[in-house]
């Protein structure tokens, strides 16, 4: 929080305001910002709608209202951050090759960005003063993925792209204005969510404009939820604050500790800036829905940027980025990295478990109400040391539970399987059955391993090999893989 002789460094003219209220200023401003976008955004669509002025002026509109409410929390040394690292961005996009501009760009911007996060763990190492940081994560989403966008439109063809590629490539360059319209504009500058460029630009040219349809009960509904939350926050979280959790008492006193519910501010969903659908977040069934409705629109980019461009280990490479992408702190790796094992766990957990409880409908809801247990049980245990940011602090909870949580996701990706195999479709009418894993093949493969090795010193991965195409009924020959790699045996 920033105080009068703390390091936050946009305007103070709301300081009376925040005597007042009792809020840092920092967070007055960033309030004022938002209520005062709300206001142009009715501006912006009565007075300055696609039917009433040209394109030109409504990115020129938009660019400015941003560009000053950037200047009044910012002020201009921190929105200099957001200028520069746009530009580069920009000039990459202009002269750079686009069978690697995309690449570089996401490098570049990813750069700027932990240089910025690096040096604010300087001079505010745990705070959660409003500065610049927020936004350049913002702005580095919106050039990673247009350059991305623009590497599709020039280089793919459309039998390559995926349809959510086809949908959102670009085919040119966009103008100087058109481009820092995209960056700066007033409704997604100060904490997003991120809306691709090609939907900016549907946006702004009126494609998307509905002008017999207000939106006023939608946007009302909205600042209530918003509101709502804000309070809840303000009022009721305070009682419970995370920071409980390194009490030394609390850590050696209590037998269950360290679950904690996780309360956030969203929106509804009903357009393409819609960021959190709390209904569905709260009441998720698993892991994959919980990602698919917080922060909705980072999910889209790290889908878009990592997931289904990487060659391998995609859940993997995906939360690395997620990390890197939110800053230095250890409790951001804690979490991340717990999260790919807990999202790889949750996948091998409905493979093998789901089917079995499918056969009626009271089973099947049974099922719905353990799994929504275990995924809020599971949430907490991960998303903790995000809170807590710190290394020892999140090391000292996850002792006190022996790790527990991680060695039973461990045991569901790489035991559960062997035990339950999981359920594969079959060829008649879409049905589904088990794959027909029979012990006593199991122990045929290993004994032709040992007579095979001992006898005539065939190598154990030709006589995998040969197995793999001797076979019908044994569908894991990957996981016994796994199994026999232990064994003392020489490839």
């Amino acid at each position: 929080m920033a105080s009068e002789k703390g390091f936050y460094a946009g305007t103070r003219s709301f300081s009376w305001l925040a005597e007042l209220t009792h809020l840092p200023i920092d967070q007055v401003n960033f309030l004022v910002c938002q209520f005062t976008a709300l206001g142009f955004a009715i501006l912006y669509r009565k007075a300055f709608c696609p039917q009433k002025v040209s394109t030109e002026i409504r990115h020129v509109v938009a660019f400015t209202i941003g560009f000053g409410l950037g200047y009044f929390c910012f002020d201009s040394n921190q929105i200099s951050h957001l200028v520069m690292q746009t530009t580069l961005s920009y000039l990459i996009m202009n002269y750079v090759s686009p069978h690697i501009m995309h690449r570089l760009v996401l490098f570049v911007s990813l750069v700027y960005l932990s240089s910025m996060h690096l040096m604010r763990l300087t001079y505010d190492y745990g705070g959660w003063t409003v500065d610049v940081t927020g936004p350049l994560m913002i702005t580095t989403q919106k050039v990673s993925s247009l350059a991305f966008n623009l590497h599709d439109g020039l280089c793919q063809s459309e039998e390559k792209m995926t349809p959510e590629q086809r949908k959102r490539a670009v085919r040119h360059i966009p103008t100087l204005l058109e481009f820092f319209s995209y960056i700066f504009h007033f409704q997604a500058l100060m904490c997003g969510p991120l809306v691709f460029y090609s939907d900016y630009v549907d946006f702004v040219e009126g494609k998307s404009f509905v002008k017999d349809i207000s939106p006023s009960a939608v946007v009302l509904r909205k600042v209530s939820v918003s509101i709502f939350c804000a309070l809840f926050l303000i009022t009721i979280v305070p009682f419970f604050p995370i920071t409980y959790l390194q009490d030394p008492k609390f850590l050696n006193n209590t037998p269950w500790h360290g679950i904690q519910w996780l309360y956030s501010d969203g929106h509804s969903k009903w357009d393409l800036m819609s960021n959190v659908d709390i209904i569905r977040f709260e009441f998720s069934l698993n892991f994959r829905e919980t990602l698919e409705t917080w922060n909705k629109s980072t999910q889209m980019w790290l889908r878009f940027i990592a997931y289904d461009r990487a060659p391998s280990h995609k859940t993997l490479w995906t939360y690395v980025l997620s990390a890197l992408w939110h800053g230095f702190y250890p409790g951001y790796y804690f979490t991340f990295l717990g999260g790919a094992i807990f999202t790889l766990a949750a996948r091998s957990i409905r493979r093998s478990i789901r089917p079995l409880f499918q056969g009626k409908r009271s089973t099947s809801r049974l099922y719905d109400i353990i799994t929504c247990i275990t995924t809020r049980i599971a949430l907490a245990y991960i998303v903790f040391p995000f809170i807590l940011l710190e290394c020892h602090a999140s090391l000292a909870v996850y002792m006190k539970f022996y790790f527990s949580g991680h060695w039973l996701a461990l045991a569901a990706i790489f035991l559960l399987p062997y035990f339950i195999p999981a359920m594969v479709k079959s060829t008649t009418l879409g049905l589904r059955k088990r794959p027909q894993v029979k012990y006593k093949k199991i122990l045929v493969l290993i004994g032709d391993i040992q007579d095979n090795y001992f006898c005539e010193k065939i190598s154990f991965s030709k006589i995998l090999n040969m197995h793999r195409f001797q076979k019908k009924g044994l569908q894991r020959v990957a996981a016994f893989e796994r199994i026999l790699f232990l064994l003392p045996f020489r490839l």
